[in-house]
């Protein structure tokens, strides 16, 4: 090969490689590299993150409203209950006495009767004596017979007797509450009325 050729083939070389550097630095001149920054919002999308978020709302309940049904009538609650009460009534009783009151002539036979036996006892100055002992002793003697013969009298009085009965009275246990709540009217039985138009679903 000759001097000249081999002087063309290096000039070309050359031009190639000079060529060749410039294109690499233009095409190194269009891409600049930017540099990553972690934010806030970079460091919240991490799992480590979310589960601390998620956390604190599960921590945080949400607010409730409370429910209430529009009240419609309000009745007193009746029941029947035993009451206990007392009955008492009037009792005939009848007794038998015999009258102690006499009319005397018991002891005017009594009498009549003593003396004559007492006057056929006594001898000479104790006949009166005898006599006279014999009608007080046939008098009373006389108006004790007659006492005793008095038949027993009837006598009716009345006592009071009482006892415990028991009857059925309707009394007030609460009030028949009826309300309507989503279109479904019921009632219940509360210990107490209402205050207002509504009552809250929690007190049933």
């Amino acid at each position: 090969m000759s001097t000249t050729v081999k002087a063309l083939l290096l000039t070309l070389g050359a031009i190639v490689m000079i060529v060749v550097g410039a294109v690499g630095m233009w095409a190194a001149s269009q891409f600049t590299l930017v540099p990553v920054t972690r934010t806030a919002s970079t460091e919240s999308s991490s799992p480590a993150a979310a589960a601390a978020m998620t956390s604190t709302s599960a921590s945080t309940p949400a607010p409730q409203t409370a429910l209430t049904a529009q009240v419609i009538s309000v009745q007193p609650h009746m029941v029947l209950k035993s009451v206990p009460y007392r009955s008492c009534r009037q009792v005939p009783e009848t007794v038998y006495y015999r009258d102690t009151n006499t009319s005397g002539a018991g002891a005017v036979v009594g009498g009549i009767a003593g003396g004559l036996l007492g006057n056929t006892v006594g001898q000479g100055g104790g006949r009166t004596a005898a006599t006279i002992g014999g009608v007080v002793l046939g008098g009373l003697v006389g108006n004790e017979i007659e006492k005793n013969n008095n038949q027993p009298q009837p006598s009716t009085y009345y006592r009071t007797v009482c006892r415990t009965k028991y009857t059925q009275k309707s009394v007030q246990s609460g009030y028949d509450v009826t309300y309507i709540y989503n279109g479904v009217q019921k009632t219940i039985t509360m210990p107490n009325a209402p205050a207002g138009d509504t009552i809250p679903l929690s007190a049933f």
